[in-house]
C-alpha cells in the first residue's frame, strides 16, 4: 500500500460549486490532471476522503482499481481518437484528430504537454516514463513469481509461514 511516498500535490480540500460532495470521477479527474501516476492519484484521493489508517488499509485496493481502470480509460480515448479508422465506422478524422490535438499527456517529470504541441524530445519522453512504468511492472511480476515458486517448493502458504519455520 502506498502512504509513505511524498505527494507531490498540496492536498487542499476539493471544492465544488454546490454543496454536493465530490464524485470520485471528479476526484480522478482533478488528480489526473497532474500526473498519470495511479498510486498518486489513488494516495491523494483516500487523502482527499479522510480515510482512517484501517479504512485506507481496507480501500487501497478498490481504489486503487478504480483510479486504474479510469486511467486506462482515458488512454484507451485517446488511443482511438488517434487510429480513427474503424471498421463499421464513418469517422470524421479531421475532427477526431482535432479534438485529439487538445489534449494532453504527461512527461512523467510532473510537466504536461498538448499532442499537438509535443517534439520528437516530448514523445520520446513519454515512452521512456512508460517503458519505466512496464520495467517496473515486469520487475514485480518476476517478485511475485519467485515467492510462488518458494512457496510451491516448500509447501508453505505464506512467507509468513516460512519466517516462522525458519526460526
Amino acid at each position: 500500500m502506498h502512504t509513505d511516498q511524498p505527494s507531490i500535490w498540496n492536498h487542499q480540500p476539493f471544492q465544488m460549486a454546490t454543496n454536493e460532495p465530490p464524485t470520485f470521477h471528479q476526484l480522478f479527474t482533478t488528480y489526473a490532471e497532474q500526473t498519470d501516476d495511479v498510486v498518486q492519484i489513488a494516495d491523494a484521493i483516500c487523502t482527499q476522503l479522510r480515510l482512517t489508517p484501517m479504512q485506507r488499509s481496507i480501500l487501497w485496493n478498490v481504489i486503487l482499481d478504480a483510479c486504474r481502470n479510469m486511467e486506462r480509460s482515458r488512454v484507451r480515448r485517446v488511443e482511438q481518437v488517434a487510429s480513427p479508422q474503424r471498421a463499421g465506422r464513418q469517422v470524421d478524422p479531421t475532427a477526431e484528430r482535432a479534438q485529439l490535438m487538445e489534449q494532453t499527456f504527461s512527461l512523467g517529470d510532473g510537466r504536461r504537454v498538448l499532442w499537438g504541441e509535443a517534439t520528437i524530445a516530448d514523445h520520446e519522453a513519454r515512452i521512456d516514463f512508460l517503458s519505466k512504468k512496464r520495467d517496473g511492472l515486469d520487475d514485480t511480476i518476476q517478485r511475485h513469481r519467485g515467492v510462488v515458486e518458494q512457496l510451491r517448493a516448500t509447501g508453505a502458504s505464506c512467507l509468513n509461514e516460512l519466517l516462522e519455520r525458519a526460526q
